[in-house]
Parts: C-alpha cells; structure tokens; sequence
C-alpha cells in the first residue's frame, strides 16, 4: 500500500492591525471642551463652599467678640467698652496718643487676635507702636463697632439703659478700603470716598453681626443698616442730631 502524504497548508499570514495609543486632534479638543464645562459648573461651587465656611468662621469671631464683650461688662461696673478708650495700649496704631481701640479693651478676655480679623478681608497692614515694635493692624479694615457707644470723652454706656440689647449692633464687617474701625448710620450716606465708614456686605450679601447682649448672627445689608439697630437713648450719638448734620439721612429713623 502506497501511504499518500498530505501536505499541511502553509498557514496563513495572521492579520495585525495597528493599534494606536494617541489621540486623535478630534478627540483631544472633545476632552477639553468635557474639563471646560465641567470647570464652570464646579468652579462657582467650590468658590461658593469656600465662602461659606469663611463667613462661619467669621461669625464664629464675632460670637467671640460678643463673649468677650459681656466679660468686659462684668468687670467694668456693666459697662460697654467704647470705640477708644483714653488711655494707651498697643493696639491702638500710633506712637503719639494715648489711645486704646475697642479691640485692645476686650483683648485680655480673648484667646487670640486673630477673632480681630475676618477671613473673607482683604485688610492687612502694619504699624510700629509706642514700645517701637511692629504689630499687625486688628484695628482697622475687618470689624467696625458702632459709634453710638462712643468715644473717650463720652460717659460709657450700661448694659441696664438698653432697652433692646438684642437688636442693637455692637461692632460689624467693615469695609477693608476705608481702613475703618468704627461705624454708624451718619456715614452711609455722607460724602465721602467709596467704603469710607461702611459695613461690608461681604458675606453673601450681608454682614456678621454681635449684638449689645451678647449673640452674634448674619443680617443681610438691608437688615444690617436699619436705623434702629444703631441708635439708642442715652448713646453718644442720636438720629435727630445727625441728620441735621446730614441731611442726606432718611428723614425718619425705622
């Protein structure tokens, strides 16, 4: 028997194809246009997550500021530190009055100068002081205390002559480009440079606030500058006498 060989096929060629790992032109702007939306949805929101926790801390300040506030009072016969005391302290920026800002009475109840500064300001400056030291500037540009509480020649006010502590301002977001440090409704409306006395409005529209008895919360700027959060009997400053000095106030005090 003749046994027939078979050859095997030659095997095929196996096909390859040619894959490429790069992008193409297409695909690359296509990913990029995908970051761009995705940038300015997310963006706003993070800006906006950011600001938020910055006004909690700044309302965390102000309630600090409000504590040490009420244990100054309790120390100082009920009384409410004013906008500068007349004596000297380090706090107050210059080399030549004797002066003590409203910062510098209730600093020995706090536990740090930072509660002075709000996160969301933009204020930052030195000064060198009496001692000829160099100090960070809490006193101006952050917080501003209501005038209406007074200067050094004023008699300090009592916790027991306000009627409404609770609705009455003590100090607010300051605007930063008028370097203040104290504030009242005479101002808003006098003529002078832009942010010259002025709250902030730095928080969502609104400032953090401490109040005369003690608490602190957000107001938004139309709550924040109501007249009668401001003025009260027995302060250094009444509505009445102001607008005869301004006559750009409203006309009546609501």
């Amino acid at each position: 028997m003749y046994r027939t060989h078979r050859e095997s096929p030659a095997p095929r060629a196996a096909f390859t194809r040619r894959e490429s790992s790069a992008f193409t032109l297409i695909e690359l702007l296509v990913v990029i246009a995908i970051i761009a939306i995705l940038a300015a949805i997310l963006f706003p929101v993070f800006a906006q997550a950011r600001e938020k926790a910055r006004g909690a801390a700044c309302l965390s300040n102000n309630k600090q500021i409000s504590a040490a506030v009420m244990m100054y009072a309790q120390d100082y016969d009920e009384t409410y530190p004013k906008a500068a005391a007349p004596y000297y302290c380090v706090n107050y920026p210059t080399t030549t009055r004797n002066y003590c800002s409203w910062q510098g009475q209730i600093l020995p109840y706090v536990k740090s100068i930072d509660i002075f500064k709000c996160p969301s300001g933009t204020y930052e400056a030195t000064y060198v002081a009496k001692d000829g030291k160099t100090y960070a500037d809490i006193y101006n540009g952050h917080y501003a205390v209501n005038q209406v509480f007074g200067y050094t020649t004023f008699n300090a006010v009592t916790i027991a002559s306000l009627e409404r502590p609770a609705d009455i301002v003590f100090s607010i977001d300051a605007d930063a480009s008028g370097g203040n440090f104290t504030t009242r409704p005479f101002w808003w409306t006098y003529l002078r440079p832009a942010g010259y006395y002025q709250p902030a409005d730095r928080h969502n529209g609104g400032n953090n606030i401490s109040f005369a008895d003690g608490h602190a919360k957000w107001l938004s700027a139309k709550e924040s500058r109501r007249c009668s959060r401001w003025y009260f009997e027995g302060g250094a400053y009444t509505f009445a006498e102001d607008r005869a000095t301004n006559a750009n106030m409203p006309a009546v005090c609501d």
